[in-house]
């Protein structure tokens, strides 16, 4: 039990993170009167995978199977190259180099995602490891 609270802990910080990380520290550019950037669409999505990560981590806590357990590993992990795929492809940020969301958002939301895409790996590469659930 104490392995599995750590694990789900762990995945429920990193969700937090990003979360609440884009919406306060590493927050997107301001709405402009009626103009909407495209770092504020990258903010709303990535609050919505930080909380699907959040939900990971709570089921990892009270999950006892092996063969679920890697599947919660591997939604993360998918969810951890979302996270970087959103602000460099799939929506991008800002177009101008000098804009918060180059500075902040960005660099956070990729560095959050490869620490998701890393401990997701190393999970399901340990647990097949030492055949543990």
């Amino acid at each position: 039990m104490k392995k599995r609270l750590l694990h789900g802990l762990i995945y429920i910080i990193l969700g937090l993170i990003v979360s609440i990380g884009v919406l306060t520290v590493f927050h997107a550019c301001p709405v402009m009167k009626d103009m909407i950037m495209k770092c504020y669409w990258t903010q709303r999505v990535s609050v919505a995978v930080g909380i699907g990560i959040v939900i990971l981590g709570v089921l990892a806590v009270f999950v006892k199977g092996k063969g679920f357990a890697d599947g919660l590993d591997v939604a993360a992990v998918l969810f951890g190259v979302l996270l970087i795929l959103l602000p460099t492809v799939l929506i991008g940020v800002c177009g101008a180099k000098h804009m918060h969301c180059h500075a902040a958002t960005r660099p956070a939301l990729m560095i959050a995602g490869a620490l998701t895409i890393l401990y997701g790996g190393c999970s399901i590469l340990w647990r097949r490891r030492n055949k543990e659930a």
